[in-house]
This record gives structure tokens, sequence and C-alpha cells, in this order.
């Protein structure tokens, strides 16, 4: 159960920074032209 949660956790925060990143323009140009980072 904490661990299944701490995943799904993780996944939020993650996705959180993703949808936060997108919607700056520099960040979303950024990672556009890197696919590693």
């Amino acid at each position: 159960m904490p661990e299944s949660f701490h995943i799904l956790h993780s996944v939020s925060i993650l996705r959180f920074i993703l949808v936060d990143l997108a919607s700056n323009e520099h960040c979303a140009q950024h990672l556009s032209s890197c696919a590693i980072c």
C-alpha cells in the first residue's frame, strides 16, 4: 500500500511539473530541442 501510494504520488508530482513546464514557453522550447533533459 505505501509503496504503490508513493509511486502514484510521484507520478502526480511529475505530471504537475510537466504541466508547469509546458505552460512556460522558454522551457517548452528547451525541452523540444533536448530529448534527454
